[in-house]
This record gives structure tokens, C-alpha cells and sequence, in this order.
């Protein structure tokens, strides 16, 4: 065969690949998913249906805040496991690239389809899921506000979950309920095209959707910012109840870290002798005598709280544009094969 004849015989094959309307690719894709589509839509209305039917009693109801504490945020892993880890694993894993891919369309116009039309869908339902979650920890707030909210911070898994700051309330901002499903779907289309095989892309895209959830949101999220030292009387109460910031009160600030400062502002350890004080008095005096000068407490003020929520949002929107483009770069050098 002449070279003249291999690319009279190429051409027609790669103008019928350029050919395959971009419509019809958007179809097959409804065509294919639209059980998974539409029964996400129903898990996710009857989700925030409940939260919505609930959010005037949420603070009396321990079935709601369960939801909004675990299966909300449970809903984006299920997402990434379900919908993002087998779209590519199982097309490598049943052969079926090799005829796609290879006659119909290539896989860059594949995969663009299978993203125009399934990411909007997540957009719009986590958008629901969002409003409905916002409610209820503003309702919550509103009814029974705390003075300090701790969240997932180094002092541990307390306070009010709805407050500004607490699991809850924070990640109830609608953007960022968007952005955790959308990185959970991009991180299982990027696992399953790394690994192509459909059980090891899910438990992978769970691992790593978990380790990165909980970094971010229980290590990274307290220091965004340094935080604002508060340095309190000896004499005062020993848990900040109202952070004072000047003349005002900071209600609801992130409590960071506590503890106390000698008198040349080291941190050290509450005195073991003072341990056996009898009454407050008595505690400042044996404060004083173990050369404590000063009770700290280390805090994000609620005044942070905007700001917060755009650096998350910009640390998720910064983890999706990288999976995507490492697939893109991924999916091009492997082609079919």
C-alpha cells in the first residue's frame, strides 16, 4: 500500500470522527446515565425536603442534625464513587473505549459530553441541597445561639455544629457544597482513567476524597489566617465566654488553641499545685505565685468568616482544574490503547 493510498483511506475516517455532532454525543450520554440522574435527583429532594420540612424544629430533632452533620457531606463521597470513578474505569475495564473511541468519537469529545452534561446536573441539585442545609443551620443559629464555636478545630469535636464557624454552619454556603461535589466527581474520572479498573477507582477515589476532606476541613481550615491572640485577666473565667475585641464581643468566633502565657509570654502548662485551689481567688493567687501572668485564647473572629469561605472555595476550585487538566493530558497520551 502507497503512502498516497493509507491517507486517501485515513482521511475519510478522521472526517467522519470530526463529524459526529456534538448534539448527539450530549444525548447518548442522557440516554446512558439518565437512571443514575434521575435517581440522584430523588435521593437529593427527599434530602432537602427533610431538611426543609425540619429547619423550624432542627434544634429539637437529632434525625436532622445527623443529616446535615454526616449524610449531607456523606452525599459529594457518594457522588465521587458512584458517578466519577466508574465513568472511565468501567469503559477501560468491559474493552468498550476500544470500539468507541476508536470508530465514533474520540475520547476527548467523549469525555467533554459525559462532563457538559452530568456536571451541570450536580451543580443544580448541590445548589438545592445547599439552600435547604443553609436553612437549617441558620434557623438553628437563630434560635439557640452559643458564644464560641469550635468545629472541627484542635480542641476538639464541640460546640455549636450550626455556629458560623461550626461544621455545619460553615460548610452550608451554597458554593462550597458546589465545589465539594464537583471535586469528587473530577477525582474519580481522574483515578478511574490512572487505574481502569472500576472496584480499585471507587475504594482509591473514596481514600483520597476522605484524606482530602478532612485536611482541609480539620487541619487547614483553623490557620487559614493567623489567628487573634486574646489575652485574658487571671482573674477572669477560664473558658472564653465572649472573646473581647476592644469594647465589643466577638459571638461565635473559631477557638483555635488556649492555654496560658508565663510572664515572658511563653505558653506553659496550668501549675499541677493549683489544681487543688478551692475558689477562684485562690486559683489566681497560686496563678500568680507559678509565675503565670495571663490565660490565652487564640481564635478566628466571625468577622473572618467571608474570607474563609472564599479561600476554601478557592482551594477546591484550585484541586478541580488540576484534576481536569492532568485527565485531559492523561486521557490525550493514552489515547485508545
Amino acid at each position: 500500500m502507497t503512502a498516497a493510498t493509507a491517507s486517501s483511506l485515513s482521511a475519510p475516517v478522521s472526517a467522519a470522527r470530526d463529524r459526529v455532532p456534538f448534539s448527539g454525543l450530549l444525548w447518548l450520554t442522557w440516554r446512558q446515565h439518565r437512571l443514575a440522574i434521575v435517581s440522584t435527583l430523588v435521593a437529593v429532594g427527599a434530602l432537602a425536603g427533610m431538611l426543609y420540612w425540619d429547619s423550624a424544629d432542627v434544634a429539637h430533632s437529632g434525625s436532622t442534625t445527623l443529616l446535615a452533620m454526616v449524610v449531607v457531606p456523606a452525599s459529594a463521597g457518594l457522588i465521587a464513587i458512584f458517578w466519577g470513578a466508574p465513568l472511565l474505569a468501567r469503559e477501560y475495564e468491559q474493552q468498550t473505549h476500544l470500539l468507541v473511541w476508536s470508530q465514533d468519537v474520540s475520547v476527548a469529545r467523549w469525555l467533554l459530553g459525559k462532563i457538559v452534561v452530568l456536571a451541570p446536573v450536580l451543580v443544580v441539585l448541590w445548589a438545592v441541597l445547599g439552600s435547604a442545609d443553609g436553612i437549617v443551620a441558620h434557623n438553628d443559629w437563630v434560635q439557640y445561639p452559643s458564644v464560641v464555636s469550635y468545629g472541627y478545630s484542635s480542641l476538639g469535636f464541640i460546640g455549636n455544629q450550626f455556629a458560623p464557624f461550626g461544621s455545619i454552619g460553615f460548610e452550608a454556603w451554597i458554593p462550597l457544597q458546589i465545589g465539594y461535589v464537583l471535586f469528587g466527581f473530577t477525582l474519580g474520572l481522574l483515578v478511574g482513567a490512572l487505574v481502569r479498573r472500576t472496584m480499585m477507582a471507587i475504594g482509591l477515589t473514596l481514600a483520597g476524597f476522605v484524606a482530602v476532606r478532612i485536611l482541609i476541613a480539620g487541619v487547614a481550615r483553623d490557620h487559614f489566617m493567623a489567628p487573634v491572640r486574646y489575652l485574658a485577666a487571671l482573674n477572669s473565667s477560664s473558658s472564653p465566654a465572649g472573646i473581647a475585641t476592644g469594647q465589643n464581643v466577638d459571638t461565635a468566633p473559631l477557638l483555635v488553641n488556649s492555654g496560658y502565657l508565663d510572664n515572658a509570654g511563653n505558653v506553659v502548662d496550668f501549675p499541677n499545685a493549683c489544681y487543688s485551689a478551692q475558689s477562684p481567688a485562690a486559683t489566681s493567687d497560686c496563678l500568680k505565685q507559678n509565675g503565670i501572668a495571663h490565660p490565652f485564647f487564640d481564635y478566628q473572629p466571625v468577622s473572618r468568616l467571608a474570607t474563609f469561605h472564599l479561600i476554601e472555595l478557592g482551594c477546591y476550585a484550585a484541586l478541580i482544574a488540576a484534576a481536569l487538566i492532568t485527565l485531559g493530558l492523561l486521557v490525550r497520551k493514552r489515547r485508545v490503547g
